[in-house]
């Protein structure tokens, strides 16, 4: 038998070998419960290793559908006015358009002959110029020069033929958009015909019509940058074999086209308007005619992302028929109005 103070000390052994073993067993059981539960942790956590989808969609909530639209929507103040320029071509000055300034200022208007037409045609579009000398006939180059002018300077666009009968000002309130101001639309334009038109041969049937001797946009409006594409594909296109070619290639059918198919393609629709119930090819972002011809329609658009990554908006103004389409000789001009046209010339004959 060992003696007594051998047998104490091995008694001592035991004891502080019991008592590390149950420190490393509590020491362990601590470890696996935060790993269990601590994110950093977790295998799937690991740096360098991209978590499950699941990780990343657990703590979120589900995307508003409408939250693109009301944001869209919102009026963003510019820092300052942004001047109104009315821009009219003629072979000479009209007294009509320039009597905007006195009429519906404060304004400026800006006159171009064939001569200043032709030198933003080589200033801005210098690969088209050609093109625009010797393939465009005179009405031709006149609607090209519409579409080039607000696309560059922005502003309004008038036929010499046009008087101004409310102050620019306040074409937006007359038909009750009060939340925005001109400067807020990238683009605006005024129904010419409300009824479907048929009788197109190359840009097929169309389920109203786009004036286009009154427009205004924004400088390097990017629905303006759509016609302009458009409208040199059609001059490419289409040909000019029959007395009304000019409406597909340069004028209000080809105009009318490339909005549509803008806003079919970047409109976003408002969630609680009414659809129209017909045409599948409809934008489904445009009120019905019958609707979209009482007040007109602020339409937010979807631009391509920026550089960032970010989607940027910008908004379109469709305003009815008797805004600018106004005639005494029309039957449905009742107010308010906001130009009259007076149809002096003819493009026909100028053609």
């Amino acid at each position: 038998m060992p003696p007594p103070r051998r047998r104490s000390w091995l008694r001592v052994v035991v004891i502080s070998l019991g008592v590390l073993g149950v420190i490393v067993l509590l020491h362990q059981m601590t470890l696996m419960r935060l790993m269990s539960t601590s994110p950093s942790l977790r295998h799937d956590a690991v740096p360098g290793e991209h978590a499950r989808p699941a990780d990343l969609v657990d703590d979120r909530k589900p995307a508003d559908s409408n939250d693109d639209w009301r944001r869209a929507m919102q009026h963003r103040p510019a820092a300052a006015p942004t001047p109104v320029v009315v821009h009219y071509t003629s072979r000479t000055r009209h007294p009509m358009v320039e009597q905007w300034k006195d009429t519906c200022g404060p304004l400026e208007v800006r006159f171009y002959d064939d001569d200043a037409s032709e030198e933003l045609v080589r200033k801005h579009r210098p690969e088209f110029l050609e093109t625009y000398r010797t393939a465009l006939t005179p009405v031709e180059r006149a609607d090209y020069f519409r579409y080039l002018v607000l696309y560059v300077h922005g502003g309004v666009y008038a036929d010499s033929d046009v008087s101004c009968l409310t102050p620019v000002g306040q074409w937006l309130s007359t038909f009750g958009w009060d939340d925005y101001e001109l400067s807020d639309m990238d683009f605006v334009a005024g129904i010419e015909f409300p009824w479907a038109q048929s009788q197109y041969r190359v840009t097929g049937p169309l389920p109203l019509q786009f004036n286009q001797f009154l427009i205004a946009s924004t400088k390097q409006s990017r629905m303006m940058e759509r016609i302009l594409k458009h409208i040199e594909h059609c001059i490419r296109t289409v040909p000019r074999n029959h007395l009304e070619a000019t409406l597909e290639r340069t004028g209000p059918a080809a105009f009318t086209r490339a909005i549509l198919d803008e806003i079919q393609r970047r409109g976003i629709p408002d969630p609680s308007a009414a659809k129209h119930p017909g045409a599948s090819d409809y934008p489904p972002a445009m009120l019905p005619p019958d609707e979209l011809d009482k007040n007109g329609q602020v339409i937010p658009m979807r631009a391509d992302a920026d550089a960032d990554g970010e989607t940027p908006f910008f908004k379109v103004l469709l305003l009815p028929y008797r805004a600018f389409a106004f005639h005494r000789a029309h039957n449905h001009a009742a107010g308010p109005v906001l130009t009259e046209h007076h149809f002096k010339g003819s493009w026909r004959i100028e053609t």
